[in-house]
């Protein structure tokens, strides 16, 4: 993972002339920062880099809004608390990403119309409790799977924010390439060479 931007701003210095309330107000903040630190790079804030070069990694989203990414390596997971958003395209490279609890979303003033997620070949992700959210005012794709890619989304939903014409899951490969296990499709649209299995519309 690149270590080049720090992830949280750490070590806030003590207002000057603060009073008793001030103090422990800074105190407090101290103890969360260094808590965060101890996580490492992992925590990433918005706006903050995702580096994309390690082996394996765990990264953690705080809330808010984050650009998009590409991911290369053996083993990956992503996890977002609540309230953390992916307003970018995201695009799994090589080897087995995890996401867990992220929102990924399309807007009109956003650069991922096209796709959502793109997983090339030879790739696997795994999405657990995602939201996927498109405007849907261009034609798209939420999840675009290569030939020989693999994707499973579990527990997720797919919605759409417009009435437009959209592609959902769309898989280039096998049907057994792609599981959508009890997740809620309110699209209206179907997915695209995929095994569904409980999933409600």
């Amino acid at each position: 993972m690149s270590r080049g931007a720090p992830r949280f701003p750490l070590k806030t210095p003590l207002p000057e002339g603060a009073d008793r309330a001030g103090a422990e107000a800074w105190q407090a903040q101290t103890a969360v920062e260094t808590s965060i630190d101890r996580l490492g790079s992992v925590v990433v804030q918005p706006g903050g880099a995702i580096g994309t070069n390690d082996d394996r990694a765990e990264v953690l989203l705080l809330a808010g809004k984050h650009s998009g990414f590409e991911i290369e390596g053996v083993q990956w997971r992503v996890s977002g608390v609540p309230g953390a958003q992916v307003e970018g395209p995201v695009k799994v490279s090589s080897g087995f990403v995890q996401f867990e609890g992220i929102v990924f979303a399309a807007f009109p003033d956003t650069n991922n119309s096209a796709r959502l997620i793109s997983v090339a070949a030879g790739a696997t992700a795994v999405f657990v409790n995602c939201r996927f959210l498109h405007t849907g005012r261009l034609p798209g794709k939420f999840v675009d799977i290569d030939a020989t890619g693999k994707a499973h989304f579990i527990g997720c939903v797919f919605e759409p924010l417009t009435t437009a014409a959209l592609n959902v899951v769309v898989n280039a490969g096998v049907v057994g390439n792609v599981y959508i296990i009890g997740c809620s499709n309110l699209t209206g649209k179907t997915h695209t060479s995929v095994t569904t299995i409980a999933e409600t519309t």
